[in-house]
Parts: C-alpha cells; structure tokens; sequence
C-alpha cells in the first residue's frame, strides 16, 4: 500500500466526454494545445521536444498547464509563437513570458493581460513577422496586437478602422500573402473578398474590395512554383443561368 499523500487521482483532461482542445501552437520546442469545452480557460505545453509526453513537474523540461486566472471564464481562441506565448480569449489578450527572457519552464511563467478586447469565437489569428493580428469579438474589426516601447506594454490597434464599411457584414476567413507584397485576405460575409496591403514598418495599411463572378466562400495562401512568391488559391461559389451553383468534385454545375 503506498503511504498517505503519496499519490493522487487523476483523470483524463481530454476524452470523447470532457472534449478536446479547439487551438495548438508551437512554442519554444513545445507542443502547446488550450480551450477545450471542460476546460476553456486552461493551456497545455508538451514537455521540451517531447511532443507526446504532457507530464506535468517542476523540471525545466517537464510539461506545463496554466490555467488563465482572470475575471469570468476566458474561453482561449487563439494561440500564437511570437517570441512570446500569446493567447487571445474572448475576454482579453493575454502575454505567456518568463523573466528575463528565459525558456518557458513550469515555474518562472509569468501570465498577464495586456488589452482586453476580446478576439472572434469563430476566425484564427493571423502571424505576420512579430505582430499578431486578430478579429476583435463580432469579427467586424482587425485589430493588430504588438508590443509599444511607448505604452511599455502591448498594445491592440484597429487596422481596419478608416474601411469599417467593408468589414460590416463580417470576416469569415483570414490569409496572409507576405510576397512579393505583404497582402492581407479576408472572405466577409456579403461574399467579397477584401486584401489589406499591410507594410507596417513603410506605414502602409490599405484596404480594397475584389469582386467576381458568384461569391468568395474560402481563401489560403501557398507559395507558388519557383518559390520566389506566394499564391492565392480562392474557393468561389459561381453563378449559372442566374442561380448560384454547386462544385460537383469535377466541375460547376446548377442547383436543382
């Protein structure tokens, strides 16, 4: 028999009944998952370079769970490697770091908030260099979290705030082209597809509506042939004899 206080019991944190998590990341040779339904405000990080092995311990190398101690529940939405850990809820945009810039380990991490705003239920952020940029709640705002030697803190401007109008109906899908230009794509909701030119060390923030035949319904960015650019591959819902149209798996063909 093992003496008392010598052991615990422990359950599973994922199953077909708690759920799974809704977002992943890597970070510093860590496999990081958060926001699963029994748990929305929890994150998990894999042991050091040991992606399978969530052992938690007080080693440097040992797996690390946190949990976001803040007011309410803050559903985790997002998670990005941007030199820092940064986790984005519902409620407010959080900064993992540890002192000094030191390896993440399970105990030096330092969790804060820094904006609070509160990202999209439903659309991924978007790394662009160093800088994050995600849908505000609603996902009628792109918002750009990066890190002011000014405000010494972290901060959440709106990119979109001068072409609102176009973001009216919604961002459904984001995509980043970051040659020849850097391009941001969203698919809105009124079936455009709108491209930010974002180059924010020349100050260049500029949005245009695109257009076509039928409706955006997807976008994805890859890079093309030679390697020298990248590509945007467009999923579009085409009209035929004046009705809007169904892929088939080989071509366009009209609904019944």
């Amino acid at each position: 028999a093992a003496p008392g206080g010598s052991w615990t019991l422990e359950s599973e944190a994922w199953s077909t009944t708690r759920g799974f998590p809704g977002v992943v990341t890597l970070f510093e040779q860590r496999l990081a998952f958060a926001g699963s339904p029994a748990q929305p405000d929890t994150l998990w990080a894999s042991q050091t370079a040991d992606f399978e092995n969530f052992a938690v311990g007080t080693a440097d190398a040992d797996a690390l769970e946190y949990i976001i101690a803040d007011t309410g529940v803050n559903v985790i939405r997002w998670l990005m490697n941007a030199r820092r850990l940064l986790v984005g809820t519902i409620a407010a945009e959080h900064i993992i770091s540890s002192p000094t810039d030191e390896p993440l380990t399970p105990t030096n991490a330092s969790i804060r908030p820094d904006t609070f705003l509160g990202a999209d239920f439903a659309v991924d952020a978007l790394r662009v260099g160093n800088v994050g940029l995600f849908l505000q709640r609603g996902a009628r705002r792109l918002r750009e979290f990066a890190f002011s030697f000014e405000a010494d803190a972290f901060v959440a401007p709106d990119i979109s705030v001068l072409s609102e109008h176009l973001l009216r109906e919604g961002v459904l899908q984001l995509a980043h082209l970051p040659a020849p230009d850097s391009v941001i794509l969203a698919v809105v909701g009124d079936g455009r597809l709108l491209a930010c030119t974002y180059e924010r060390a020349e100050q260049v923030v500029g949005w245009s509506p695109l257009s076509t035949d039928g409706v955006f319904e997807s976008v994805c960015a890859i890079p093309n042939a030679c390697g020298t650019a990248h590509e945007a591959w467009v999923v579009v819902r085409r009209t035929i004899n004046g009705e809007l149209g169904e892929w088939d798996g080989r071509q366009w063909v009209a609904v019944d």
